[in-house]
């Protein structure tokens, strides 16, 4: 299986605005391809892993997408793992052979050419709509957003998010908060098209992602609906930030006179505190080394700001749990 697609290409680029980040988006999109087609044959090599689709057109399954196909078997990842382990890849072919026998549907493959290998990404359906990455940053330089500073990104043939903040300050006594918005979405169906309300710390870049019911600005799946008024409703979201502004103040304000959820020092009711969110105990660990250094107060918004600061050294997609979970914090 390919780990990574693509990642050398743009994942590590920094941009300072969405039309930085456009002329990759474009470059990445070039060695994109889409066929629809039906499950032909499948052989599996150890951690290679390849797929293929007839006999003149093969090509490398990413994790997610063998997941994807997988998925559609009953034939989960877990067993796939297990089956290597031990040794067991006639096993895999056999599996999914059989089930490919007599599967008639036809289905979308969204393919990525990796310096020249045939990689498919993504396995879906036709109702699948495509509202890609090019889509989106195109929509979002013609908005008011395409003047905002991008403080983070990650862009591969699989995924996209983009850390968005303005100079709108929070008012908030002795902070320097500033609105921003995060942007996700996945050209694969890994995620639904999401814009959400950020509270971004400006000296230690620290985000916080607000729960839904505060901070979810924009929400599309890419099943019925199309790109085609994304540009009309990113501008109706703006209307919602003021709204945003005022209540995350107030939530960050009474989070300055709410105690911890827990007691410093008691193991107990710290793990049941980690274990009711899931959070990871390495991320709690650094959590808890930073509000006993003394750099936050020892409150509801210090332990947040704690949590978001250590959270700043995981990958990105455990970055953003990490967020959410601190938004939780601020409400509950």
């Amino acid at each position: 299986m390919v780990d990574v697609i693509g990642g050398e290409l743009l994942e590590k680029k920094k941009y300072k605005k969405i039309a930085d980040a456009y002329n990759d988006a474009l470059q990445m999109q070039g060695c994109m391809r889409d066929e629809m087609g039906q499950v032909k044959d499948f052989q599996f090599e150890g951690d290679k892993g390849m797929f293929m689709l007839n006999a003149n057109d093969s090509a490398f399954l990413t994790p997610y997408s063998l997941g994807q196909l997988g998925g559609k078997y009953g034939i989960s990842n877990s067993y796939i793992k297990k089956c290597v382990s031990a040794g067991y890849d006639d096993l895999i072919r056999h599996n999914f052979s059989r089930w490919m026998e007599n599967d008639e549907d036809v289905l979308l493959f969204r393919y990525f050419e990796n310096k020249g290998v045939p990689v498919i990404r993504g396995i879906l359906s036709t109702r699948y709509q495509r509202f890609d990455t090019t889509d989106i940053i195109e929509a979002l330089s013609e908005s008011w957003l395409s003047s905002w500073d991008i403080r983070q990104s990650m862009m591969n043939p699989e995924r996209l998010h983009l850390r968005l903040v303005s100079d709108v300050p929070i008012e908030v006594p002795n902070e320097d908060l500033f609105i921003g918005v995060t942007v996700d979405s996945s050209d694969v169906g890994r995620s639904a098209v999401l814009i959400r309300a950020i509270v971004f710390k400006q000296v230690c870049t620290n985000g916080l992602v607000l729960p839904m019911s505060v901070g979810d600005l924009y929400r599309q799946v890419h099943v019925g609906a199309g790109a085609d008024r994304f540009g009309e409703r990113i501008a109706a979201c703006l209307d919602t930030l003021s709204d945003f502004k005022e209540k995350a103040a107030e939530m960050i304000v009474a989070g300055t006179r709410m105690g911890l959820p827990f007691e410093m020092g008691k193991e107990e009711e710290i793990d049941r505190w980690r274990n009711r969110y899931k959070i990871p105990k390495g991320l709690v660990e650094n959590t808890l080394n930073l509000l006993n250094e003394g750099k936050y107060a020892m409150n509801r918004w210090g332990l947040i700001n704690s949590m978001t600061e250590a959270a700043q050294i995981m990958p990105i997609e455990s970055r953003i749990m990490a967020e959410r979970v601190a938004g939780e914090l601020l409400v509950a």
